[in-house]
């Protein structure tokens, strides 16, 4: 198994679940990445390489307001070919 992790200094303006939307590609498909808030997970993110997850609705994380370290973990077990371009996280506003 190998275990990547990249560290992001972040500023949460809300306590609340947010939309997580991602460009990534995998030899495998099921776990792809954890994120972690201040080393708390907070989401877990699976892949499947039929689906867009560019503009999906599958993945949400709950993060606590204010500034934090925001890590992504990916653990990957065999031969893989893996990519992360980008992570979009945006507030999930409630309907009431």
């Amino acid at each position: 198994q190998q275990t990547i992790t990249a560290t992001f200094n972040v500023d949460v303006k809300t306590s609340a679940w947010y939309q997580l939307n991602y460009y990534g590609s995998s030899w495998q498909s099921g776990e792809y990445f954890k994120v972690w808030q201040n080393n708390k997970l907070a989401g877990i993110v699976n892949h499947d390489s039929s689906r867009d997850d560019t503009n999906s609705n599958y993945h949400r994380v709950y993060l606590q307001e204010g500034s934090h370290a925001l890590q992504v973990s990916i653990t990957r077990v065999g031969m893989d070919y893996l990519g992360l371009g980008w992570l979009d996280l945006r507030e999930i506003k409630s309907d009431s």
